[in-house]
């Protein structure tokens, strides 16, 4: 059965011929993408599907009965109204049948008392009410009785009617799960991190972040058919986004989302359907699917187009040859062959000649020579008012690392990143960068020094270089012709990025520091950005909920949570099979199996914390049986492990005092590694001598 039908739709802004004569139907229960690039008009189908906007010619249908809820701009709530009223307000029918169920409940009571007594049962005005069930509107059930005239068998009766209207009421209630609200809604409030210090806040004093986040959780509570989602992954951290993925799979209804993010299609579409602007293409498969099949469409079509293109020209020669022997030989049957072949070629049915898939065609300038060590973030601590946001970060950056910053929204992860650039000050400890690195920062909201100054002026003034030379470097990041014109102040999200990494690539750079690069940009633009990076070979700390990008770049895991990191070195797919075996040791360990495997330890070995100080582990040997030990062994430990303390409280001192000397700086900081890992290994030992 179709949930879904659109059928030679077609959608104008003005001259603007938004949507191009689609058609294409979806079936119930389907799970579908919607993808193409920004200003194709996904947004505009996804709002004309729902009914919120129109449309000049076509037909756009949904099957009868079904209930559609769309996820885009945020809609406006009662004034006051908190999260947890905006949440409840997914419910309102089911809070309505209640409300009318307290209404009957006084009533009945005011008729039992009526009944009891033996007086005269008044009726009040707000005894008054009506059902909300659609099918079933609330019909006065004293009519025929004057207001003056309610005796002891008139309110019998009525006892009776409203008695009757309550049960069925409640069994409405219950059908619609109005016993499950509560729950309902706290799985979902767990599920997309809306604590319970969130759910009293008014909706309005949220962030336009948090109150999509809200919006979204509202909507997966409403009892939809049909979920019509733009861009869902925006604005929530990779645990929320597991979740909605999750919630999604297990949703019996029909999905047509919007989105740039290529994990969140793999996971949860079966099928996507491209917009662009000449019409649609459909691919039965996730993304990783439709990636390589549109690869191998654009390859086969080009083939075709080429084969085409090489018989057209043969046959053009051949009717060249014709004609020039016919003038030679005064022959009218080789013109009439000519013309033949030339009618054919008129005949043909022309191959289009696909888009060209644009790549990015240049490369980073890198500095090459740069120290082992190239940044070192020593005890940092920032606090806003009583909020922690870091607490005493002790990490080094290595050459060529290529570090991954997660963390749910609002932990820190740009705050450490404006530390490192400059734009913030922590308010304990310091960052050291290397002598020999240069670093660069593409931020998360670009901006450019003069709005007004088109591409090529901010080209000409940033790199100091001619108009001709200006004018080679952007044709390389796909500006050309009246794009070079555009003022900066005009571009659009994909557009700054792809001008600030123009003049960054420009520049000696060994370190790149990025925050959210790809966060807004459409699919290709995302694209662009990943192939001027692959080719990088520096060193690379960036922020990103992006998990395609993550998982492309990310040879260690930096996680922030708490105001702690814990630094896993391996890839990002490595770091979650680390914290799935981490749940499930936890897990094992409360039903009493402590068995542990060899890849485990191995994970463990990869993953430490960021501060110092580390408690001592009390591990029990593998057969689980407590090591008992003499106090002398026990003393002799706890010496050492106040030797290695003090020693440790020195070196920082001597840190402190060599921050201008980074080559010392950088030894003392290996020594200091060297320390720490004694201690851990001291810890654990007095925790075997000791449990």
């Amino acid at each position: 059965m179709l949930d879904i039908a659109v059928k030679d739709l077609n959608k104008y802004y003005g001259s603007n011929h938004v949507i191009r004569g689609i058609s294409f139907e979806i079936k119930r229960g389907s799970k579908v993408g919607l993808t193409g690039r920004n200003g194709s008009g996904k947004s505009t189908l996804l709002k004309i599907i729902a009914g919120l906007e129109g449309y000049e010619s076509g037909n756009v249908s949904r099957a009868s009965g079904t209930r559609a809820e769309i996820l885009e701009q945020i809609p406006s709530f009662k004034e006051g109204s908190t999260v947890d009223d905006v949440l409840h307000s997914a419910f309102a029918d089911i809070h309505d049948i209640f409300d009318e169920m307290r209404g009957l409940e006084a009533r009945m009571a005011a008729c039992a008392e009526a009944i009891q007594s033996g007086q005269t049962y008044e009726r009040s005005e707000e005894a008054g009410g009506q059902c909300v069930d659609a099918d079933e509107r609330y019909e006065d059930i004293s009519e025929g009785h004057g207001e003056a005239d309610w005796r002891l068998g008139a309110a019998d009766k009525l006892y009776e009617k409203l008695l009757s209207r309550y049960g069925r009421l409640q069994t409405l209630y219950e059908s619609k799960g109005g016993y499950d609200i509560e729950s309902k809604i706290d799985r979902v409030c767990s599920g997309m991190r809306i604590d319970a210090e969130m759910r009293e806040k008014e909706f309005a004093v949220l962030s336009g972040g948090e109150q999509t986040r809200v919006n979204l959780a509202r909507i997966l509570l409403m009892d939809a058919d049909i979920l019509l989602l733009d861009e869902p992954t925006n604005h929530l951290d990779l645990g929320s986004m597991q979740w909605v993925e999750e919630f999604l799979a297990e949703f019996a209804g029909t999905v047509l989302v919007i989105s740039h993010d290529r994990c969140f299609l793999d996971n949860v579409v079966t099928s996507i359907i491209e917009l662009d602007f000449n019409g649609v293409s459909f691919y039965e498969g996730n993304y990783s699917f439709y990636a390589e099949e549109r690869v191998r469409r654009f390859n086969l079509q080009n083939e075709k187009y080429e084969q085409q293109t090489r018989k057209i020209e043969q046959l053009e020669a051949a009717a060249k040859r014709m004609h020039e022997w016919a003038r030679a030989a005064d022959s009218g049957a080789l013109h009439k062959r000519a013309f033949a072949i030339e009618k054919r070629i008129e005949r043909m049915e022309r191959v289009e000649r696909p888009v060209t898939m644009k790549k990015i065609t240049s490369g980073f300038r890198e500095n090459g020579h740069t120290s082992e060590v190239a940044v070192i973030f020593n005890d940092i601590y920032k606090a806003y008012g009583s909020r922690t946001s870091l607490k005493g970060i002790d990490l080094i950056i290595h050459r060529k690392d290529r570090i991954a910053l997660i963390g749910a929204n609002g932990c820190g992860k740009s705050t450490l990143i404006k530390i490192l650039t400059g734009e913030e000050t922590p308010d304990q400890g310091y960052v050291k960068i290397g002598n020999s690195v240069r670093p660069a920062y593409l931020p998360q909201v670009i901006e450019f020094e003069n709005n007004t100054a088109t591409v090529l002026e901010t080209v000409r003034y940033e790199l100091e270089t001619n108009e001709e030379r200006a004018r080679k470097i952007l044709a390389r990041f796909h500006f050309r012709g009246s794009d070079v014109l555009k003022t900066t102040g005009n571009l659009s999200g994909g557009e700054k990025s792809r001008l600030k990494l123009c003049l960054l690539m420009q520049q000696d750079i060994n370190l790149l520091i990025l925050d959210e690069p790809t966060n807004h940009l459409d699919i290709q633009s995302r694209e662009w950005i990943e192939e001027a990076l692959s080719g990088y070979s520096g060193t690379i700390l960036f922020v990103s909920h992006d998990r395609y990008f993550i998982n492309k770049f990310t040879a260690r895991v930096w996680e922030l949570k708490n105001g702690i990191i814990t630094d896993f070195d391996g890839t990002f797919a490595e770091y979650v099979q680390w914290l799935s075996m981490t749940a499930s040791r936890e897990k094992d360990a409360l039903s009493g199996r402590t068995a542990v495997k060899g890849s485990e330890i191995n994970a463990d070995s990869r993953c430490k914390a960021s501060r110092e100080g580390r408690k001592p582990d009390r591990d029990r040997r593998s057969n689980g049986a407590p090591v008992i030990k003499s106090a002398s062994e026990i003393r002799a430990c706890e010496e050492r492990i106040s030797s290695a303390e003090s020693l440790l409280s020195k070196l920082n001192q001597e840190m402190e005092a060599s921050t201008s000397d980074f080559e010392k700086l950088n030894e003392l900081f290996v020594q200091k590694q060297e320390i720490e890992d004694e201690l851990e290994m001291l810890y654990n030992k007095w925790g075997e001598l000791t449990c």
